[in-house]
């Protein structure tokens, strides 16, 4: 049986992993997520996007506001990692389905960090303020989090679905390459699935003042379709695929070296 002494460690080494897991993926994944933060405000193709990036910033373009997300995704990380080995212990033992039960429960906390996060990369990306702290000060204590009810819905689908199917693909092999293949494929179904909730976050983000409800019927009404819900997902979910491997790979390495015994 095991002791709170061992929990606790168990909890600190997640949280620990989880920092080396989100630095890792943060570094891989930004320039995609940036093309898709543009993707979801403009009406350009991926290559026309990269294209347009490309020729007004450059390389630098595509990290520009890197700094917020390397420091919040770091923490974010810690806390959704360190979270869920034990919110999976009490799903467990509630007799619920762990995985996606516990990810979906990470989800009102991860959106306590994501939030003001989310906002201030999504004006940085799109140029409406010239750094993270521009766009802190533009935005005001009141906005930071604006968007805040619909980001933690997204978080809980995300999360839910995210270690779900992480967790169900490596209950069937738990070798290096099927972690990778796991985590990719955990990765691009959080995003398909909560990737409606993400393009209305971003769009009540970006408005000046805005209701999701609302966001959500202009876009339909603009688009003709629910296809305007998914626009940017390609990116989104190479990036995810990209991500999630390494981020997951990460993850049970680093936590292989501080349990070693286990």
């Amino acid at each position: 049986m095991m002791t709170s002494s061992d929990k606790g460690r168990r909890t600190v080494d997640s949280a620990l992993a989880g920092v080396v897991a989100g630095s890792f993926g943060t570094l891989l994944g930004f320039p995609m997520d940036v093309v898709k933060t543009h993707m979801q405000t403009r009406a350009r193709g991926i290559v026309g996007t990269v294209q347009d990036i490309a020729r007004r910033d450059g390389v630098r373009g595509f990290y520009r506001g890197v700094a917020a997300p390397m420091a919040a995704l770091t923490v974010l990380n810690a806390q959704t990692f360190a979270l869920y080995s034990n919110f999976k212990r009490l799903a467990a033992a509630g007799g619920l389905p762990a995985a996606p039960v516990a990810g979906a429960m990470c989800g009102p906390f991860s959106a306590l960090i994501s939030t003001p996060f989310e906002l201030l990369k999504v004006r940085v990306a799109l140029g409406l303020a010239t750094s993270t702290l521009d766009a802190a000060r533009t935005a005001g204590l009141r906005n930071l989090y604006r968007g805040h009810g619909v980001n933690t819905l997204r978080e809980c689908v995300f999360l839910g679905t995210y270690f779900g199917v992480y967790e169900a693909g490596r209950a069937l092999d738990d070798s290096a390459a099927a972690v990778a293949l796991s985590g990719a494929t955990a990765g691009a179904s959080g995003w398909v699935v909560s990737f409606p909730l993400d393009a209305i976050k971003t769009k009540v983000q970006r408005a000046t003042a805005a209701s999701p409800w609302r966001v959500a019927r202009t876009m339909i009404a603009e688009a003709g379709s629910l296809a305007a819900f998914y626009r940017g997902v390609g990116p989104s979910v190479v990036r995810a695929c990209v991500v999630s491997a390494s981020r997951f790979s990460a993850f049970e390495a680093a936590l292989a070296l501080l349990q070693p015994r286990s």
